[in-house]
């Protein structure tokens, strides 16, 4: 049997996560990220009112965080820079 028809009779219920898991639109980004990687998926939908408001992926979440991260590093060069001219006057 070709596998195109193998697929054809599998049934979704047969391959979903069964252990849902949702987060809310002011969840925090790390957390998720936790969660994702403890039950290995890479896609969480995100409710409000247990109505389906988005889907948050692992590439989403590392792309805020490392926004994130590049802003703090920023912000420490600056003070770093103020601190470093404020001793040389």
């Amino acid at each position: 049997m070709p596998v195109a028809e193998e697929g054809n009779r599998l049934a979704v219920e047969e391959i979903m996560t069964k252990q849902a898991y949702s987060c809310t639109a002011d969840s925090r980004v790390g957390s998720v990220l936790e969660q994702m990687s403890a039950r290995s998926i890479h896609h969480v939908p995100v409710v409000q009112n247990r109505v389906l408001i988005g889907i948050v992926s692992t590439h989403d979440l590392l792309f805020a965080q490392r926004k994130i991260l590049v802003e703090d590093n920023k912000r420490r060069q600056q003070i770093a820079d103020t601190i470093l001219m404020s001793q040389l006057d």
